[in-house]
């Protein structure tokens, strides 16, 4: 399965049907997509608070002004608690920081499928002609600093399995971002108990991008009015407000 490259492991599980994207090219994809039909996008937009109106949210105020809708989605990712709170809705999340960096194949070397180092807990992943290497979920407030050694912990676990790959320290590759991560583990997914026309879609932890088709699908039908597909009972967005 990975001619080009040596393996030094005991055995492996193949998922035939699981799959691998390249995220920059995805989204500027859905971006382009969403743009032709018509969807206005507001970048570098702070919401300073929400109007209301009985249990209805009648409009957003922001920095670049102000907006009204008929409902509002609030899909913050691990910034998700800075929007709730601002409707006194308790949504305790947790920034779980993840490091990555890519790395450039030498020579004839190629890696075919993504790869999960369940020792070394490192995730990797073939990725528009490089090979990407993540790990770590580092609890605790959001904040700019890498931690080194935890990065060095991915460098070294990797001649473990790939021993022909011997990857230098790559301190100016090093990219961080956060998996929001709730308090028991499930998404907040649904409609607001205490205003009907706000919905949250948060909270997928390191499950984001695979949840995310399903939580589109999920909030979609919640708006249109429609039957949805699944029990979201469990994750109820205001469930910590009880």
């Amino acid at each position: 399965l990975e001619p080009n490259l040596k393996l030094d492991v005991l055995g492996a599980i193949l998922y035939r049907c699981d799959g691998k994207l390249y995220p920059p090219k995805l989204m500027q994809q859905l971006i382009q997509y969403l743009k032709a039909a018509g969807v206005a996008f507001f970048e570098e937009t702070e919401v300073h608070k929400f109007m209301t109106a009985g249990n209805k949210i009648k409009e957003a105020i922001s920095n670049k002004g102000s907006f009204q809708a008929d409902a509002f989605v609030l899909t913050g990712g691990a910034y998700l608690p800075q929007l709730t709170s601002k409707l006194h809705l308790n949504t305790p999340l947790m920034p779980g920081k993840g490091y990555s960096f890519m790395y450039q194949p030498q020579g004839e070397q190629s890696l075919n499928h993504a790869a999960l180092l369940l020792e070394a807990r490192v995730a990797v992943t073939p990725m528009n002609g490089q090979i990407r290497f993540s790990g770590t979920m580092e609890l605790g407030p959001a904040n700019d600093k890498i931690y080194e050694n935890r990065v060095r912990g991915i460098v070294e676990s990797i001649p473990k399995y790939y021993p022909e790959l011997q990857v230098d320290y790559p301190k100016e590759k090093i990219w961080y971002g956060y998996r929001p991560c709730s308090p028991d583990g499930l998404p907040y997914l649904g409609r607001l108990e205490k205003f009907d026309n706000v919905l949250v879609a948060g909270g997928g932890g390191m499950m984001g991008l695979s949840l995310g088709p399903a939580y589109g699908k999920i909030i979609a039908d919640l708006l249109a009015g429609q039957k949805i597909q699944a029990d979201i009972d469990g994750f109820r967005p205001d469930r910590f407000d009880r």
